[in-house]
């Protein structure tokens, strides 16, 4: 199995980051400087979820179902947007923006392709083969249920445990045995 050693790192990096950004920086008032913190370290998190998806696109873990790959391509561009989103928060000064519910879908409806096509190839061994496909499943079971009954976004434990999908995929790729270390290349 051909995985990148910076892909592993910035999904477990970047997914162990989510979880304490979420736990730590979310309930950060606007426009303070935990706020910014709190703003900054997202948009590290997501350039390394980032990192990682490409990663995990170069690799060959869905084989040749290009189905696969082509939704991984899907939930990077949900994280492009976690990224714009990110900018302009730190511009505005609050995260309550339009554009991180249709992040949220992207990243999740990508992940769900990619998933399902990491699970069909059949190249992950274990359990933590199903990373990918519950990273997808997660916002529609946890966090868009909470969105739409409340409006609101939901609790920061809840968006924690999402990071510790991305986590999971880190881990799923580090218990590969073959790991190629290479310089990203985008």
């Amino acid at each position: 199995m051909k995985v990148s050693g910076w892909a592993t790192v910035g999904w477990i990096v970047g997914g162990a980051a989510w979880i304490a950004t979420s736990l730590v920086g979310l309930p950060a008032a606007d426009r303070t400087s935990g706020f910014y913190a709190a703003e900054t370290a997202w948009l590290v998190v997501h350039l390394l979820i980032l990192l990682g998806l490409v990663g995990l696109v170069r690799s060959d873990a869905v084989g040749d179902l290009g189905w696969g790959a082509r939704g991984f391509l899907v939930a990077i561009g949900g994280r492009m947007i976690f990224l714009v989103a990110e900018v302009a928060s730190i511009v505005v000064g609050h995260d309550d923006l339009f554009v991180f519910p249709p992040a949220v879908v992207l990243t999740a409806v990508g992940m769900i392709v990619g998933g399902l096509a990491v699970v069909r190839a059949g190249r992950w061994k274990g359990a933590l083969r199903f990373a990918p496909l519950a990273m997808g499943v997660f916002p529609f079971l946890a966090i868009f249920p909470i969105l739409a009954a409340t409006g609101e976004r939901p609790p920061d434990m809840i968006l924690a445990c999402w990071g510790g999908t991305m986590l999971a995929v880190g881990l799923a790729m580090a218990s590969l045995t073959k790991v190629e270390p290479s310089v990203p290349r985008i």
